[in-house]
C-alpha cells in the first residue's frame, strides 16, 4: 500500500469506510460484471471501431462507428490499448475527456444509506461525516468550453438513502473503470441563486442567460422593475413580465444552447435579476455532471441537475428574478438501466411587488419527478413569476404582470428557466423504465 493510500484507509476506517479504496482493482480480484477490455478484438480498420461493433447505436440512435457520432471532437467506440494509458480498462473512450491524460484509478467510492457526502470540483476534496478525502482526480481542459474536473474510481456506489453532491465551479467528470450504481440520490444542481458545479461558468452564456429587468415608468409617472427573463439552454427561458402600465416591453428570456451530445460539457444558464434596485436575484444555472462507467450504470435512485428559483423581492415596486435554467447530464457506458429518475428541470420565476412586502421566491427545479416548478406567487398583487420547463414543457413560462395603481407601480414576475440538457450514450443496451426529464437525447 503506498504512503498515500495508508492515509487514506486510516481516515476511512475512522467513518466506517465511506469511499471504500478497497473495491475492484486495488489488490483485489476483478469485478464480473466489468466489461473486458476490447484488446483482444481489433480495430476496423475504416472506422477505428473495434470488429462486430460497426453500426452499433448509441442512445441517441447514431451510429458510432459510422464517423458521425454525437460529438462535435467525435470519440470512437475502439477500445484504446490495456497498457497505453492509466484506464485503459476502459472499452471505449468517452466524450470530453482524454483516458490517457488521467490517473490511475485506485479508490471504490461507496456512500453508504443514511450518509451525505460533498464533492468540490475545485479542490478535488470529498466531506463526509467527520472526515475530508482527497479524491483521485485531475483538471483537463476543453476545446470550445470551460476546464472540467475529472475524477476516477473503480466502481461508484451510493446505496439507498446515501446522498451524494457535487459543488464547485468547475463541471465534474466521474469516470469509473467498472459499475457505477445509484440507489439514492446525486445532487450537481442550483440552489436559489447559487449556481451548480459549471453552471453558468464564464464565457458559456451569451444569448442563453436571462435578462435583467428594465426600470419602467407609469403613464402616471410611477417607477417599477420588469420581472428578469429565465435562463435557457435545453430551449428557450420564459419572459419576464412588464409593468403594469408602462410601454415598456417585456424581459427577454435566454434562448435555447449547447447540443443534444453536450460535448463540450457545460452548464445551464442563470435567470436575470428582477428590475430596480429592490429587484429579486435570478436563480442560479444548474450544473454540469457526467459519468463514465467501464461496465454499466444503473439508476434506482435519483441524478438531479436543475436550475433555480429566481428571488422574490423584499422592496417596493421591484421585479421577480428569472429562474436559471437545467444543467447538464450526461451517461456513457457499454449498458445504462434507468429504473429510477434523471431530471434537469428548470427553475421557477420570482413574484414581483407593488408594496414594499417580501414576496415569494420561484421553486428550484424537482430533482426527483417530471412536475413544473413553481412561480412565486401568492403575497402581492405584483406580477406572478413563471414556472420552470419540465418533461416535454421544455421552455420556461413568462411571468405574469402585476396591478399598479395610482400610487405604486407593480413589478413584473420573472420568467421560468428551461430544462436543460440529458443524453444517454449507451454502447451495448439502454433500458429506461423510470423517468428521464426532459427525454434523452
Amino acid at each position: 500500500m503506498t504512503g498515500r493510500r495508508a492515509v487514506l484507509a486510516a481516515a476511512l476506517a475512522a467513518t466506517g469506510c465511506a469511499f471504500d479504496p478497497s473495491g475492484p482493482g486495488v489488490g483485489g480480484p476483478p469485478d464480473a460484471s466489468v466489461a473486458p477490455p476490447d484488446a483482444a478484438r481489433p480495430a476496423d480498420a475504416a472506422t477505428g471501431a473495434p470488429d462486430g461493433t460497426a453500426g452499433a447505436p448509441d442512445a441517441a440512435g447514431a451510429p458510432d462507428a459510422a464517423g458521425t457520432p454525437d460529438a462535435a471532437a467525435p470519440p470512437t467506440d475502439a477500445a484504446p490499448s490495456p497498457d497505453a494509458c492509466a484506464t485503459g480498462e476502459l472499452p471505449f473512450v468517452p466524450s470530453n475527456v482524454d483516458p490517457c491524460a488521467l490517473p490511475a484509478a485506485r479508490l471504490a467510492w461507496s456512500v453508504p444509506g443514511a450518509q451525505g457526502w460533498t464533492v468540490n470540483t475545485d479542490t478535488g476534496v470529498a466531506t463526509g461525516p467527520g472526515v475530508s478525502v482527497l479524491l483521485d482526480s485531475t483538471v483537463l481542459p476543453q476545446p470550445g468550453g470551460p476546464d472540467i474536473r475529472v475524477f476516477v474510481a473503480t466502481s461508484v456506489t451510493v446505496m439507498p438513502g446515501g446522498r451524494l453532491r457535487f459543488v464547485g465551479s468547475l463541471p465534474a467528470v466521474v469516470v469509473a473503470t467498472g459499475d457505477i450504481r445509484i440507489g439514492g440520490r446525486v445532487f450537481a444542481g442550483a440552489e436559489g441563486e447559487t449556481p451548480g458545479p459549471g453552471g453558468g461558468a464564464p464565457g458559456t452564456c451569451g444569448a442563453g442567460a436571462g435578462r435583467a429587468g428594465a426600470v419602467q415608468t407609469t403613464g402616471a409617472g410611477r417607477a417599477g422593475g420588469a420581472g428578469g427573463g429565465g435562463g435557457g439552454y435545453g430551449a428557450d427561458g420564459g419572459d419576464g413580465a412588464r409593468v403594469d402600465g408602462a410601454s415598456g416591453g417585456d424581459t427577454a428570456g435566454g434562448a435555447a444552447e449547447g447540443n443534444p451530445q453536450i460535448v463540450p460539457l457545460r452548464g445551464g444558464c442563470p435567470g436575470g435579476a428582477g428590475g430596480m434596485a429592490t429587484g429579486g436575484a435570478g436563480g442560479g444555472a444548474g450544473g454540469a455532471l457526467q459519468l463514465v462507467a467501464g461496465g454499466t450504470i444503473s439508476v434506482a435512485g435519483a441524478i438531479a441537475v436543475p436550475g433555480g428559483g429566481g428571488q422574490g423581492v423584499t422592496g417596493q415596486a421591484s421585479g421577480g428574478g428569472g429562474g436559471g435554467s437545467g444543467g447538464a447530464l450526461l451517461l456513457e457506458a457499454m449498458q445504462i438501466d434507468i429504473a429510477g429518475v434523471l431530471s434537469a428541470n428548470g427553475g421557477a420565476g420570482g413574484e414581483g411587488s407593488r408594496r414594499g412586502v417580501a414576496t415569494a421566491s420561484g421553486e428550484d427545479g424537482h430533482p426527483a419527478d417530471a412536475d413544473p416548478a413553481a412561480g412565486g406567487a401568492g403575497t402581492s398583487v405584483g406580477g406572478d413569476g413563471g414556472d420552470g420547463g419540465a418533461g416535454t414543457a421544455a421552455a420556461g413560462e413568462d411571468g405574469e404582470r402585476g396591478t399598479s395603481d395610482a400610487a405604486t407601480a407593480a413589478g413584473g414576475g420573472g420568467g421560468g428557466g428551461s430544462v436543460g440538457r440529458i443524453h444517454l450514450r449507451a454502447i451495448d443496451s439502454l433500458e429506461i423504465t423510470g423517468t428521464v426529464t426532459p427525454p434523452p437525447a
